[in-house]
């Protein structure tokens, strides 16, 4: 297995990590829950989510580079990473904080199938 491959599996176990805590939080805002444990194994799973997509990203770019499309996908990160903070205070209503998650999940593989120069 070479390194690259390496990288884009913990890439991919990091968004899964991610877009399944942002689910189950989403879910808890949406449905009116105070429930702290949730919360709090909400947050650690998107941090640990988070640093997957991080360290295999930076992994990955000495293979390609610094294209727009890396750009904007380190933009996405630093947009999911502040989503925590969005959905725990509640900033949007459920279905607003839904929408905008999966907007960012379009855009981030949008750019890695695309990749515009």
């Amino acid at each position: 297995m070479s390194k690259l491959m390496i990288y884009q599996m913990m890439h991919l176990l990091g968004v899964l990590l991610v877009f399944t805590a942002y689910g189950a939080l989403i879910a808890r805002v949406w449905m009116g829950s105070t429930a702290a444990g949730l919360r709090k194994f909400g947050a650690i799973v998107s941090g640990v989510g988070l640093l997957l997509i991080l360290v295999s990203g930076f992994g990955m770019q000495p293979v390609y580079g610094w294209p727009l499309w890396i750009l904007v996908k380190v933009a996405v990160w630093l947009s999911l990473g502040a989503m925590i903070v969005m959905i725990n205070r509640k900033a949007l209503p459920g279905p607003g904080l839904f929408a905008v998650t999966i907007i960012l999940g379009f855009v981030a593989v949008a750019m890695a199938y695309v990749r515009p120069s």
